[in-house]
């Protein structure tokens, strides 16, 4: 568990750009997914 002195450092914007290219490639697998998905259907 981080304490509060740890979360004091943290730095905001490099937090919001991991999560930022987190979502990014969240969506880049989803539709490689889908895309897959297409190609070889799964029954059921």
């Amino acid at each position: 568990m981080a304490s509060v002195s740890e979360v004091k450092r943290w730095n905001a914007a490099a937090l919001n750009e991991i999560a930022t290219t987190m979502q990014q490639r969240e969506q880049v697998l989803t539709n490689s997914g889908d895309d897959f998905g297409k190609i070889m259907p799964i029954d059921g």
